[in-house]
């Protein structure tokens, strides 16, 4: 919205015969200022990280909302973890996987099923633990009879996974679910991609040889590379990284929590008590174990409480951080620097 348009509305929306007082600007420079913060907010809405070879939205605060988004635009790749807040970014999204029943990761479920019913989108398919499939049901029921008219709350997909359990994404994607230790029952997720490679006598025959020996009905392909791409944690202890697969510290991304990072309160293990009494991980408990992660390319941190600002997170997280971590760490600070 451009300058003029924004002062001729706050004129016009402020006649002296309305009943509600007009906002008190004191210059031009003021409104000027609200329309760039306006604008800035509007830019800070769409920013994605690029991290590696992916796109990732990460909408997260502790306790408030959590939704993150990866996309590879090499293949046209993307999945959506946990349903906390349903916006532009992850309505596109027709998986999502969700990993534990807690309100800041769950509740938006019925407002993407409408927002992409609103779409004219496919219905979504929603990956949750088995235990919360009825619970989920209901509340979907529920907004069905609120709103009276959306086809999707009827029938949704929601479709319950254990772990271990393979979940077919898209063309060459799949995920496995991973116990995680939270407060409640609770899960994570690995994605994988697939991809073909000729068997060693067929490397080097041209397009027209190759077409030949499909053609007299030859199996071309060696057995399919299968390559663990992204795991999300979703909100867990550190306890986590003692039993979980093998496979998330190969991965390309590990997006994680570190709700806690504060170290200049008590001593570090009261800090680190009090995370793990809420089902939750100290950033110091990572940097410590730095070395389980040698082998996973990048790691974002998602899910900061709230009480800290986005400068004391900038802060802490880079202030005493390995020397093996330096050039892998990424933290999302975009919904708090919005809320602000």
């Amino acid at each position: 919205m451009s300058r003029i348009i924004f002062q001729s509305i706050l004129k016009r929306s402020f006649r002296k015969s309305s009943p509600w007082a007009p906002p008190k600007i004191s210059s031009i420079g003021n409104v000027n200022k609200m329309c760039d913060q306006a604008a800035s907010k509007s830019k800070l809405s769409d920013r994605l990280l690029q991290i590696g070879n992916f796109n990732v939205y990460c909408w997260s605060i502790s306790g408030i909302e959590t939704t993150v988004v990866v996309k590879k635009p090499s293949d046209g790749f993307s999945c959506c973890f946990d349903m906390g807040y349903a916006c532009r970014h992850n309505i596109p999204c027709d998986k999502v996987m969700i990993s534990h029943g807690h309100m800041d990761h769950i509740s938006a479920v019925p407002q993407h099923i409408k927002k992409r019913e609103l779409s004219s989108l496919k219905p979504a398919s929603y990956y949750v633990p088995p235990h919360l499939v009825d619970n989920l049901l209901k509340v979907c029921s529920g907004f069905d009879g609120l709103s009276e008219n959306t086809k999707g709350l009827k029938d949704p997909n929601i479709i319950g996974v254990k772990a271990g359990e393979e979940i077919n994404l898209s063309r060459g994607y799949f995920a496995i679910p991973f116990p995680t230790v939270h407060r409640v029952s609770s899960q994570g997720y690995i994605i994988y991609s697939t991809h073909k490679k000729l068997a060693p006598k067929y490397e080097g025959l041209d397009p027209k040889q190759i077409a030949v020996c499909i053609r007299n009905g030859e199996d071309i392909f060696d057995e399919p590379e299968i390559i663990p791409e992204v795991a999300f944690t979703g909100d867990t202890t550190f306890e986590v990284f003692s039993q979980c697969p093998q496979d998330v510290f190969r991965v390309k991304l590990l997006i994680m929590e570190a709700t806690y990072i504060n170290n200049d309160e008590g001593t570090l293990e009261e800090r680190v008590s009090l995370a793990r009494k809420w089902g939750h991980i100290h950033l110091s408990e990572l940097y410590e174990n730095a070395s389980m992660f040698e082998n996973v390319d990048n790691i974002l941190l998602m899910h900061l409480s709230d009480k800290y600002s986005c400068g004391y997170i900038r802060t802490k997280v880079f202030e005493n951080i390995p020397e093996s971590l330096k050039d892998k760490i990424h933290v999302s600070t975009l919904a708090k620097e919005h809320y602000i």
